[in-house]
């Protein structure tokens, strides 16, 4: 036992996995910002800012920038982790769903519900499937990263596709890759994939360099 041990012990640090909760305070997560009919650039930035009990639940609050009005989300979030599990409070619903299930692997899934902006009664669903798992390593240390599928149901509209999520970042085009209000197109601003993110444990990385985290172009033509 006590050799098993040892070696288990050994193999954890030899791979520099850092299990940690989600959004620590100071977790920062720049993403691409862009315009349905502009060539302007901008960034979102989210930042967890403190700690907060809702709903009997210790949590973060995560501050943003500014909304992007193409993915239908609050001012700020509040989202707490537990057993490799990140879940987020939905305002629409008064609970928290899962936001992703770092534990899950090939074949498994989680769902989350939508109401329509347009119609609050018509519930949709999010189901998020994962089709294959590996590990990526972001400054020296491992992460778990899935690739997954996902399927929305609405009542007027049916549409899937593909998604990148990494342990302690999140998925890649947003922490929130909703498809918007049952299919419509959405015109306004919305994520282009994410720039950076930067933890006191994994420290700053760079997804899109040389592209500085806070960017800014205006009047960019083809």
């Amino acid at each position: 036992m006590k050799t098993t041990l040892i070696l288990a012990l050994g193999l954890f640090y030899s791979l520099n996995v850092f299990p940690q909760d989600w959004a620590p305070i100071g977790a920062v997560w720049h993403y691409d910002e862009q315009f349905a009919f502009s060539g302007d650039i901008d960034y979102i930035k989210f930042e967890s800012v403190k700690d907060t009990t809702v709903l009997g639940k210790l949590c973060k609050k995560i501050t943003k920038r500014h909304r992007l009005y193409c993915y239908n989300r609050a001012e700020y979030e509040i989202m707490y982790s537990s057993n490799d599990t990140v879940y987020f409070y939905d305002v629409d619903f008064n609970g928290f769903q899962i936001l992703y299930d770092f534990s899950a692997g090939i074949g498994d899934s989680w769902g989350i519900l939508l109401k329509d902006v347009n119609d609050t009664s018509d519930i949709d669903s999010l189901q998020i499937s994962v089709d294959s798992t590996d590990t990526t390593t972001i400054n020296g240390n491992q992460l778990k990263r899935l690739f997954v599928t996902y399927s929305f149901v609405g009542e007027m509209f049916q549409n899937s596709y593909q998604g990148i999520i990494i342990q302690s970042v999140g998925d890649i085009a947003y922490m929130f890759n909703f498809p918007f209000n049952d299919g419509v197109v959405c015109d306004m601003n919305y994520s282009d994939g994410i720039r950076c993110y930067e933890d006191s444990v994994l420290g700053l990385y760079l997804f899109m360099p040389p592209i500085p985290c806070d960017a800014v172009a205006v009047g960019i033509t083809e």
